[in-house]
């Protein structure tokens, strides 16, 4: 599969069009639950679900979930993305 996720540690996996792989690592998520839901909605954003093709793409997205999960465990959220509500994510 072009990309996917591994557990033990939590890491993302992707291969891309030009045969090149990626692996980022997981290490410190201050929420894991949440962190996974929205790596989940990363592999789909990849190729060939979407347009991420790079391993700078990769990294770009990864550094918006990690901002925003650490932003949401400052205002004390600690569930999944079932848990968040318009008031929160305002």
């Amino acid at each position: 599969m072009p990309a996917e996720i591994l557990e033990n540690p939590l890491r993302l996996s992707c291969t891309f069009t030009r045969g090149t792989t990626s692996v980022l690592k997981v290490d410190d998520a201050l929420n894991p639950v949440l962190t996974r839901e929205l790596l989940t909605g990363l592999v789909y954003l990849m190729h060939p679900h979407g347009n991420g093709d790079s391993h700078r793409t990769l990294e770009k997205h990864k550094g918006t979930i990690d901002w925003f999960v650490a932003a949401l465990a400052e205002r004390g959220h600690q569930g999944g993305v079932a848990g968040l509500t318009r008031a929160t994510l305002a």
